[in-house]
C-alpha cells in the first residue's frame, strides 16, 4: 500500500539519552587517498598529529614510487 508523503506522520527527532553531565563523544577518521605520492607524503606525514583522529585511513590506488613504503615506516594509520 502506497501512502502518500502528505498523510505521513512526521518523525521525532532521535532522542539523546545522555546523563547530566556527560558529553557525547563523536570520532572521526581521517582518509587520506594516493597514487605516487611518496614525496608528498614525506612532507605532509611529518605534519599530522595522530592525536586529532580517532583513525587514519590510507587508501592507495596501486602506488609504484614507494608511497606504501613511506606510509609504513610512518606507523600511524592503516593501508
Amino acid at each position: 500500500m502506497n501512502t502518500n508523503i502528505a498523510e505521513r506522520e512526521p518523525q521525532s527527532p532521535q532522542k539523546s539519552y545522555l546523563g547530566a553531565g556527560e558529553q557525547e563523544c563523536l570520532s572521526s577518521t581521517l582518509v587520506i587517498p594516493t597514487l605516487n605520492e611518496r614525496d608528498g607524503l614525506e612532507v605532509i606525514l611529518p605534519q599530522i598529529d595522530p592525536r586529532w583522529v580517532d583513525d587514519i585511513l590510507f587508501i592507495d590506488g596501486g602506488s609504484t614510487d614507494g608511497s606504501q613504503e613511506v606510509i609504513r615506516r610512518w606507523g600511524h594509520g592503516r593501508l
